[in-house]
């Protein structure tokens, strides 16, 4: 087709507003795959009192709770107008595992960061259940519980 590929794609900032053909994209994570984004676009309808339409363009992606904080940041605390969602995976019979596995050991260790009980759910004992494997810190779990309740006053 005789494109250049680096007259075609333009690498952009991470929650940063960029102008796109009169139009402000704000590239958010999606929590997918590493490089994964969403699309918040906001088109100015002109200079009526109504002020911008925000749309969300989903793409693939992966909601958790700590996502809204980033749409609505994007949208100036306004929210979003139009979804374009993406649906490959919505229907009841796509249940997903969890996404972490870690050893009973390395759970424990976990456990001693006071995670919240949200991110505490997505681990897993098994390993043919898991996307994401926790490796090896280094650190022995009574090892790591002495020096965390040390830095406690304990």
């Amino acid at each position: 087709m005789g494109l250049q590929p680096a007259s075609c794609v333009v690498a952009l900032p991470m929650h940063t507003p960029v102008e796109v053909e009169g139009c402000r994209v704000t590239l958010v994570e999606a929590n997918h795959c590493p490089g994964a984004v969403m699309l918040v676009v906001e088109v100015v309808r002109g200079r009526t009192p109504s002020g911008p339409h925000f749309i969300l363009h989903t793409g693939d992606f992966r909601w958790a709770d700590w996502m809204a904080a980033q749409v609505l940041s994007a949208t100036g605390g306004v929210g979003i107008d139009t979804l374009f969602l993406d649906t490959t995976y919505c229907m009841p019979r796509y249940t997903f595992p969890p996404q972490v596995w870690v050893t009973p050991a390395k759970r424990r260790v976990l456990e001693l960061l006071a995670l919240p009980a949200d991110d505490l759910a997505l681990l897993t004992h098994s390993p043919a259940d898991a996307q994401l494997h926790v490796s090896n810190w280094g650190l022995r779990p009574d090892k790591l519980r002495d020096r965390f309740l040390q830095g406690a006053g304990e």
